[in-house]
């Protein structure tokens, strides 16, 4: 910038008589023109030093609109400018900048300049002593003690914040007493004490009184002094009387000269890991005990599955001829009674008779068809494996009926997409609960109960209110017995994660409580449910037919002998055609997208993709396609689910063909 007098390219630059790789800028203060041309040349005389660029401000007005625009490294000062005078003029420029300033005073002796000095300047000159030599020296002894004043600065400035921010250790220096002289904030959050408080006490205080009586902290500095470290875990005390388990490390500090000045003290807090530690050695107490306990358990549970073993043996065998038994004397017998009376109508040729002895066969097929579905499920009940463990239960209620049990289900508003393993655990669990009720309680009524915790725990209550025992006496049942039902289930439970409770009163009831880990959430069927009066109202609005049309129908079943057998009798009735075939779900929703049929019929259960997902993509692509629900079950369930899913209607397998004929003909106006 232009300085009074001078114009930009007058701005002095005093450089030494060689190029220097390191400029140090200066400001110089000064309203006698003389003093800073005489300043001007002695810094352009200097030689082996750094070179210099010199800025002339002839008052503080100017200085400060300097020190606004341009950086300097050091300011030279004259005490006495128009403004102001004397230390006056050092305080108001200190007000403006931190850049270190060196003051020029009229001569060396005077009073003043020591005043200086002690204010904060760097240094002082007198104007009589300038020269070549003296000033760059001084100027640059000035800016590296400034600089090193800063860097220190800083340096102890990063080491405060470092112990003053590092709140979970406790750093405290001691004298050669052991008197407190440093306490940080780390030291008073784990103490309580304030610095006030701490400062100049002995660090006995942190001990506890059995430490000081035993004389620990004594010998904690005298390890210091000879080992340089002394380390320690032992409890300290707090300010209000409590104790915590502390790791605390001391450390000699010692001089240049390796003279001892004191000692520091670095405390951390362990007591979580104490604590940890002690929990540790307490299992460790206590282990041998319960691995004594799981041993005895062990071994009586070892003597019951041996037992249990050779009866599982035996009650396999006994199912096995239970099963060949049935299947001779009743399966076989029907099907002996069914082709004797085929072959009997080979011969006759009165119509009304011949009909009489067809629907009499249709009879005995359907007692066989009932028996073999019958068989089929308690053998392997396929509404679980379909419609999940609620459906299956509630089917295990209806079953008990006909043994005179009535079974109350409640909870079953959800279907448990349960893992296959742990649905079939927990079904046969309940069925051994209900089966133990029909033979020992004295009651014919049960009620189950199905709940879910919200951390995923299944609860599946089964209670009576019948002769029920004495709580204990299932421990005492010898293994030689045939009682390995609540045994049993204990066991599968465990092995699922789980567990059983059994709570009994005499002549009061029994409960029994299973409680199951889900590997998978519960599906609320709600979700997927639509109001029969929504389906109604779909079925309302479907557009009426203007003239007779040949109805297009995709058959749909996984059993190629079904479904061919369906076809046969679809393209058989007038107005029907069946246009297509599928084994299962997906190729069904394929059809429907290349045949646009007008009527599906859906089997409920196929690979892949099963008859109600398929049912819900088709109802969602192709809503004027008409869909009826097929399936061997014939239960308010089934019809419900597809339901649910807008089919139009739903026919069981097993009942009169005419049943399906009619319901297509209802939903396709034909």
């Amino acid at each position: 910038m232009a300085l009074r007098g001078e114009t930009p390219s007058q701005n002095p630059t005093i450089m030494t008589d060689k190029a220097a790789s390191f400029i140090h800028p200066i400001l110089f203060v000064e309203d006698n023109p003389a003093d800073f041309h005489l300043v001007r040349q002695y810094l352009k005389d200097a030689s082996g030093l750094s070179a210099f660029h010199l800025t002339h401000a002839h008052s503080l007005t100017e200085a400060a609109t300097c020190l606004e625009t341009m950086d300097f490294q050091i300011i030279l000062l004259d005490l006495n400018l128009p403004e102001t005078n004397g230390l006056e003029t050092l305080k108001r420029i200190q007000a403006i900048t931190t850049v270190p300033i060196v003051v020029l005073t009229v001569t060396e002796q005077e009073p003043i300049a020591l005043d200086a000095i002690k204010l904060g300047a760097q240094d002082y000159i007198a104007k009589s002593q300038l020269n070549s030599t003296l000033l760059p020296k001084v100027l640059t002894y000035a800016i590296e003690r400034h600089n090193n004043d800063r860097m220190r600065h800083e340096s102890e400035t990063k080491y405060r914040l470092f112990v003053e921010g590092a709140t979970g250790l406790a750093f405290i220096i001691l004298d050669l007493d052991g008197k407190i002289t440093h306490w940080n904030t780390g030291a008073e959050r784990l103490f309580g004490y304030s610095d006030e408080e701490a400062l100049g006490e002995h660090f006995s205080m942190l001990f506890t009184p059995e430490d000081q009586t035993y004389g620990r902290p004594e010998r904690e500095l005298e390890r210091a002094k000879t080992d340089e470290k002394g380390d320690d875990d032992n409890w300290v005390i707090r300010k209000d009387g409590s104790r915590f388990w502390a790791s605390g490390a001391v450390t000699a500090i010692r001089d240049m000269r390796n003279r001892l000045i004191g000692f520091a003290k670095v405390i951390r807090d362990k007591t979580p890991q104490k604590e940890a530690t002690d929990h540790i050695a307490q299992l460790n107490r206590t282990l041998e005990d319960r691995v004594n306990q799981r041993t005895e358990e062990l071994m009586r549970n070892q003597e019951r599955l041996r037992a249990m073993a050779s009866d599982l043996t035996l009650t396999e065998q006994r199912e096995r001829r239970r099963l060949a038994t049935d299947l001779h004397d009743y399966l076989a017998q029907l099907l002996v009674v069914s082709r004797l009376k085929l072959s009997h109508g080979q011969s006759l040729t009165d119509i009304q008779a011949l009909q009489q002895l067809i629907n009499e066969t249709d009879s005995i097929m359907e007692q066989a068809l009932v028996y073999t579905r019958t068989l089929v499920s308690q053998l392997s009940p396929t509404c679980l494996y379909e419609f999940g463990l609620a459906a299956a239960i509630k089917w295990l209620g209806s079953e008990m009926a006909k043994q005179e049990l009535i079974v109350e289900v409640n909870g079953g508003d959800h279907i448990l997409n349960l893992d296959e393993d742990q649905a079939i655990l927990i079904y046969q669990s309940v069925r051994e609960l209900l089966f133990n009720v029909l033979k020992h309680s004295g009651v014919h009524k049960a009620i189950v109960t199905l709940s879910l915790e919200p951390d995923d725990i299944l609860h599946i209550e089964v209670k009576d209110q019948g002769r029920g025992f004495k709580e204990g006496t299932l421990e005492k049942v010898p293994a030689s017995t045939n009682k390995f039902g609540l045994f049993s289930i204990r066991e599968r439970l465990e092995a699922l994660g789980g567990e059983l409770s059994v709570t009994s009163i005499l002549n009061e009831g029994t409960r029994v409580l299973l409680r199951i880990p889900l590997e998978k959430k519960l599906e609320s069927l709600s979700t997927q449910r639509v109001p029969l009066e929504a389906a109604s109202q779909h079925m309302k609005h479907r557009p009426t037919r203007t003239e007779p049309l040949c109805v297009r129908i995709l058959v749909v079943d996984d059993h190629t002998l079904v479904r061919e057998s369906f076809s046969h009798v679809l393209n058989a009735e007038p107005g029907f055609t069946v246009i297509g075939e599928a084994e299962d779900g997906q190729q069904a929703v394929d059809l429907c997208r290349t045949l646009h049929p007008d009527v599906v019929i859906m089997d409920l259960h196929m690979p892949n993709v099963d008859g109600l997902e398929a049912t819900r993509q088709i109802k969602a692509k192709f809503p004027q396609t008409v869909v009826i629900g097929l399936s061997v079950y014939d239960t308010p369930e089934v019809a419900r689910w597809f339901r649910d899913v807008q089919a139009e209607g739903f026919v069981t397998k097993s009942g009169p063909v005419d049943t399906l004929i009619q319901t297509i003909r209802r939903f396709s106006s034909v």
